[in-house]
């Protein structure tokens, strides 16, 4: 199962991914082109962290697009058989819970089955769950009475 902050750091990696793709010698220059298209509109980390603090109830409809078209490139097969180990490995990881192209759309309307704020949370969210304190439990042990 993908959990929300999975969720957002698919579409961090999917920045990173996109910069390794557009210098990955080892792929076509037109899948490398594409790559660089796509880095002009796809949304920074720094615009998906801003998007959780202002917990926006749709996506911004050029973000949709942009990640809506880098998840098309992400799944072509060429760009897996083709590219660098380190481009393919990243790849992996990247689409392992990245979103299909048409679940965009639905975010960037806002009338969705799902908005962002429901999809998404900060990566650290869970971790900053666990490292919180919590409350003190006192155990009662029996004395051993014989």
């Amino acid at each position: 199962m993908t959990m929300p902050h999975e969720r957002t750091r698919s579409l961090r990696w999917g920045h990173e991914l996109l910069n390794l793709v557009a210098e990955d010698a080892a792929l076509d220059a037109a899948v490398r082109e594409q790559a660089r298209r796509l880095l002009s509109t796809y949304p920074p980390p720094s615009e998906i962290a801003r998007w959780l603090a202002e917990d926006l109830p749709s996506l911004p409809a050029s973000a949709a697009v942009a990640l809506g078209a880098a998840a098309d490139h992400f799944s072509k097969a060429d760009l897996a058989n083709s590219a660098s180990a380190e481009t393919a490995s990243v790849l992996l990881y990247t689409r392992r819970h990245y979103p299909l192209s048409g679940d965009f759309q639905v975010w960037a309307n806002g009338n969705g089955r799902r908005s962002p704020r429901e999809w998404l949370l900060p990566e650290d969210w869970y971790d900053s769950r666990l490292s919180a304190p919590s409350a003190q439990v006192t155990i009662a042990v029996p004395s051993d009475s014989r």
